[in-house]
């Protein structure tokens, strides 16, 4: 199989251990498995008594995923992927006016 030659010839060139998986079964790749709990977590406090709208905060759990710090990484997802810092969030101000 072309991919399979393929990824592991260019991870053996880099030196790095290639665990192939798929959306079906990630539970061959533990960092998979750790980071769906995670979001799984997320989803849980945001949907709070209504599960069925999970659908719903998964922009915003993706968002909070990724403006997280990463010990692993020293930095967020965010920042490795963009080379900056995630957007900041506006902090609600009692008596502020809203725009409009």
């Amino acid at each position: 199989m072309f991919t399979s030659s393929f990824w592991q010839e260019l991870f053996q060139l880099a030196g790095v251990k290639l665990c192939l998986s798929s959306a079906f079964h990630p539970q061959t790749d533990g960092q998979s498995k750790v980071t769906n709990r995670i979001l799984g977590v997320y989803l849980r406090c945001l949907a709070g008594d209504r599960p069925r709208s999970w659908l719903r905060w998964l922009p915003w759990t993706e968002f909070i995923y990724n403006s997280s710090f990463q010990t692993a990484l020293r930095a967020t997802p965010f920042e490795v992927v963009y080379g900056r810092l995630p957007p900041s969030m506006a902090f609600y101000q009692p008596g502020g006016h809203s725009a409009g």
